[in-house]
């Protein structure tokens, strides 16, 4: 994962919360209708 911030104090609060923030996702989002909506996001404009 790539992230730009303005300062260097956004980029270390965001990489120390980054770890509880992915597990608090990955415990609620991985449900089967969470990823049924998924599938009717648009796609990503940059090809991803």
């Amino acid at each position: 994962m790539i992230t730009f911030h303005q300062r260097v104090e956004e980029a270390a609060a965001f990489a120390e919360k980054l770890p509880e923030t992915a597990a608090e996702l990955y415990s609620t989002e991985a449900s089967g209708q969470a990823l049924s909506e998924a599938e009717k996001l648009p796609e990503s404009s940059t090809g991803a």
